[in-house]
């Protein structure tokens, strides 16, 4: 998506050098435009030149009323047809944390995460898919160390079932979607908050041999409890046993897709599949027809 062209009488905005990037602030008019470039463009070669471009951009400082709004729009509307590609949207949205409104306290990050937040919590009524997606860029932001651990806790309490017999299958499946993306930041921190807590614990010689499981297993222990209680319905089980697998995996997916590859690394890859040395191709005997 290219951006819209000033009106006569305005000087174009400054881009570097056969790029469309631009290295110099933008008016405001054309921050809508340039937000949604970067989301369809965004790939992990390229984030950061994106990041860079948006500092420069937008310059934090107080906007029309209007513009924080339609920007976190954007955003919502990219994420919640496309939840592949979520580290770089988050980066992205990092780049613009300290935009706020002139009458309003509430920067866009505060925003976006408030409606984020909304929908994949179920607080405004959206298609499941798009609560899905909402909940994993929701563990992206957490990724990205844009929003805080205790945050991030919240909305796994408020997502987790209470009652096994009959679980929410809308919250289970945000609770998946939100651990496959957030996971991972959070077993680093549980893990450092267990590394500091038997420091603590040998200096004070108080150590008994015996670690206590960290607030993260104890999750998973109650999600492995759900996937096996009787009565619950197949694809739930199958989406909780997906996530406890996951986290044995080292939160390394099967399959990533990361993000669609430009033209150029897809040709580089045809020719050296097509240059590749080939084995032996096994003979296959057709089968003879029965005689009747």
């Amino acid at each position: 998506m290219c951006i819209s062209p000033r009106p006569a009488g305005d000087s174009p905005p400054p881009l570097g050098p056969g790029s469309w990037l631009p290295r110099a602030p933008l008016a405001e008019r054309h921050w809508s435009p340039l937000l949604r470039a970067c989301l369809n463009r965004a790939t992990p070669t390229n984030c950061a030149a994106l990041v860079t471009a948006l500092h420069a951009a937008v310059v934090p400082r107080a906007a029309r009323p209007d513009t924080v709004p339609r920007l976190v729009r954007d955003v919502l509307a990219h994420v919640s047809v496309s939840g592949l590609y979520g580290p770089q949207n988050a980066a992205l949205c990092g780049a613009l944390a300290d935009l706020r409104t002139p009458d309003d306290d509430q920067s866009f990050l505060e925003l976006l995460t408030e409606r984020c937040e909304a929908a994949a919590l179920g607080e405004e009524l959206v298609e499941s898919s798009v609560r899905r997606h909402c909940a994993a860029f929701l563990g992206e932001l957490h990724t990205a160390e844009v929003t805080s651990t205790e945050r991030m806790w919240r909305w796994v309490a408020r997502l987790e079932p209470r009652d096994h017999a009959s679980p929410d299958p809308a919250n289970v499946d945000s609770l998946c979607a939100l651990l496959a993306t957030g996971g991972a930041k959070l077993e680093t921190e549980a893990a450092a908050d267990a590394v500091a807590a038997v420091a603590i614990s040998a200096a004070a010689e108080t150590t008994d041999g015996e670690t206590e499981p960290t607030p993260l297993d104890a999750l998973f222990s109650r999600l492995c409890r759900l996937a096996t209680s009787p009565g619950l319905d197949t694809r739930l089980r199958c989406l909780l046993l997906d996530t406890v697998e996951l986290r044995q995996r080292g939160w390394r997916r099967r399959a990533h897709f990361a993000c669609p590859q430009p033209i150029d690394e897809l040709r580089a890859a045809a020719e050296a599949e097509m240059t590749a040395p080939t084995g032996r191709r096994r003979r296959r005997r057709r089968r003879q027809p029965q005689a009747t």
